[in-house]
């Protein structure tokens, strides 16, 4: 979980200066990323076991999503622990903030990579 406080402030921060309500976009992100990496391990615990189930990844990835955008929006804003974040200077990655949209195009890579290996392997 430490892991996306500091995607949290780095892209809040970059958020901040364009939009009005930037925990949108953020809390966004971060369940873009975590449904990525659920469904990269989804994928390989199939690969691996060589279960032939055929779940269908966008309705997965829709229930996934919304699931995780309730659950991250309860965490980062009904229960005000962006404060903490936001003024923990710590969490500044400076001049490597664009790691955090690196760590994005991964998890979207590596979860559509695995589905691949997945279905055809």
């Amino acid at each position: 979980m430490e892991f996306y406080k500091y995607i949290y402030y780095n892209v809040y921060k970059s958020s901040k200066k364009v939009n009005a309500t930037p925990e949108i976009s953020v809390i966004g992100l971060i369940s873009h990323c975590q449904i990525n990496n659920l469904l990269t391990v989804l994928n390989l615990l199939f690969f691996f076991t060589r279960t032939n189930d055929n779940y269908d990844i966008p309705k997965c990835y829709l229930v996934g999503i919304i699931v995780l955008f309730a659950a991250n929006y309860y965490y980062y804003e009904s229960r005000n622990n962006k404060r903490g974040i936001i003024e923990n200077h710590n969490y500044n990655l400076g001049k490597y903030t664009f790691l955090c949209y690196v760590y994005l195009g991964l998890s979207v890579f590596l979860a559509g990579f695995t589905y691949y290996i997945y279905k055809e392997w």
